[in-house]
């Protein structure tokens, strides 16, 4: 879950990512204003074989500009597999809500 841009390099030598399309191995790539097009990713191996690409679970990328962003439940079966680039959530007719919840980091313990 970034704010970043992400280029397709496996970067972080994710099993079955490919270099040559956007899916779970995608490199963050950071600019000044640290406001670029945005990721939120879950993805999931295949446990009886982990080196097989991930399978998207859910995707929302492009949420940061205001524009058409992309969403998919599901790897997409054309183009790229994790959603980049769709620019579809303009195609779901009802009002949705995606709530995230994330528990606060334990402070550290004094020393």
């Amino acid at each position: 879950f970034w704010p970043y841009n992400y280029g397709m390099e496996n970067s972080g030598g994710v099993p079955g990512a490919s270099a040559e399309l956007y899916d779970s191995g995608d490199q963050p790539i950071p600019n000044s204003s640290g406001i670029g097009y945005g990721s939120m990713q879950i993805h999931a191996e295949d446990p009886s074989d982990p080196t097989k690409p991930r399978n998207t679970v859910f995707a929302l990328n492009r949420f940061n500009r205001g524009l058409v962003a992309d969403l998919g439940i599901g790897s997409q079966t054309t183009g790229q597999p994790d959603w980049t680039g769709a620019k579809n959530a303009g195609a779901y007719d009802r009002v949705r809500r995606l709530r995230v919840y994330v528990l606060p980091r334990e402070p550290p313990s004094p020393t």
